[in-house]
């Protein structure tokens, strides 16, 4: 792990007042990336806390009888045929798939994450910024024949950034046809609206919530959205520090 997370680790024990060791830390480590909500189990461990409303059956129940009628709402299906194991590429084609997401995030009660771009589009962002970086850093624009190159690319890099990772324009959200990462199942859909929209479910459902533990969530939260420039609705339970937060 990087100075990022040094850095993180850091805040993290000024904030709470405790002190984490490097082997526990380095248990959380799985395929060189770190879970948030693993990283919020340790930091709750060390301050006597657990929060058993997360992993509740009741909760969990009362989510997914709430996601299945939404779910077969917007799919125009039975309850009864929308498991846990029914697949989102199936409730979800790809010929209707952007205009049924767009119904669902309108008609749920939850936040659902926004369709993602084709792999190759990702990737040409990624070169583009990366290249704009490379510009910048070689100083290249101060050379008369690439002048126009450093402007046109910075706009284009800049774009292309607020497109596909913040997603806040939408020139372009026409191409978002793909389900989000990690979500091939209804039960991933799940596990997807409890990680990022903890509190709402826990509200909505009126499943008791320990005040503590969502202090402690919370502070960890504005922590790594500090440290990391991310925004706050980027940060859940199973967000990986690497992957999805870009930690260096």
């Amino acid at each position: 792990m990087g100075l990022d997370f040094q850095e993180i680790v850091l805040e993290i024990e000024e904030q709470f007042h405790i002190a984490l060791d490097d082997e526990e830390v380095q248990g959380l480590v799985k395929a060189n990336d770190i879970r948030v909500g693993d990283l919020y189990d340790l930091i709750l461990g060390k301050l006597g806390l657990q929060d058993q409303t997360r992993n509740s059956v009741t909760l969990n129940a009362a989510l997914w009888r709430k996601m299945q009628f939404v779910l077969a709402e917007v799919t125009k299906r039975p309850a009864t045929e929308v498991s846990l194991q029914t697949s989102m590429a199936d409730l979800f084609p790809r010929e209707t798939r952007r205009q049924d997401w767009c119904e669902l995030k309108s008609v749920s009660p939850f936040r659902i994450r926004e369709l993602d771009y084709a792999p190759p589009f990702r990737v040409l962002a990624f070169l583009i910024t990366a290249g704009v970086a490379y510009i910048e850093l070689h100083q290249l624009w101060q050379f008369p024949a690439a002048r126009w190159l450093w402007p046109l690319l910075g706009l284009l890099g800049l774009w292309i950034f607020l497109e596909t990772h913040l997603k806040i324009l939408t020139i372009l959200s026409s191409l978002r046809n793909y389900l989000p990462s990690r979500m091939l199942n209804v039960k991933d859909l799940c596990r997807d609206v409890l990680a990022s929209d903890y509190e709402q479910v826990c509200r909505h459902t009126e499943v008791a919530i320990d005040e503590n533990c969502l202090a402690v969530w919370n502070q960890l939260v504005e922590i790594l959205v500090h440290s990391l420039g991310v925004e706050a609705d980027e940060v859940n339970f199973r967000s990986l520090l690497i992957r999805d937060l870009d930690m260096a």
